[in-house]
């Protein structure tokens, strides 16, 4: 959350677009099985890089809080005064990406910025205080060995299958 002249601004997070950006030839070594390369021009939209939110599901995400929780306003973390036009600017692409968007929401949750190793700055939201209050799932991922399992047998696959 940025803080403007006393002006909170919040931002969700929605899909705009729905069509995946696909490249128009999908670059395959040359000594690679006939059947594969088939497979992979079938799919190639799976492997493209995603510009957007995944598209709508069957259900509507629900975050279960628990009974009697209140709203999640936490106070913005303090950051230095050369950091704020680099934080304006980061939310602004993602405005005009269609990554986030403008709403009016009682919740709000921190942003902080954090170098990557190329020395360009990604915005990464604190959520501490919102799992603080969510109903834990009761059906946890399954153990890496079921999931293993599931694979018994099967020639082709990708992290995709588990």
């Amino acid at each position: 959350m940025i803080n403007t002249n006393s002006v909170a601004e919040v931002y969700t997070m929605q899909l705009l677009d729905h069509s995946p950006k696909l490249s128009p030839c999908l670059e395959l070594p040359t000594l690679m099985a006939p059947n594969l390369a088939t497979l992979l021009k079938a799919y190639a939209s799976v492997f493209t890089t995603s510009t957007t939110l995944p598209p709508p599901r069957s259900h509507a995400h629900h975050i279960p809080l628990i009974e009697g929780a209140g709203l999640v306003k936490v106070k913005p973390y303090r950051y230095p005064h050369s950091k704020k036009a680099k934080i304006e600017c980061l939310v602004e692409e993602m405005l005009n990406e269609g990554i986030i968007q403008t709403i009016r929401s009682p919740f709000s949750s921190l942003i902080i910025l954090v170098k990557k190793k190329d020395g360009s700055w990604t915005v990464c939201t604190d959520y501490r205080a919102l799992n603080a209050i969510t109903i834990k799932d009761s059906f946890p991922i399954p153990t890496v060995d079921e999931l293993i399992n599931e694979l018994y047998g099967v020639a082709i696959f990708s992290k995709l299958d588990l």
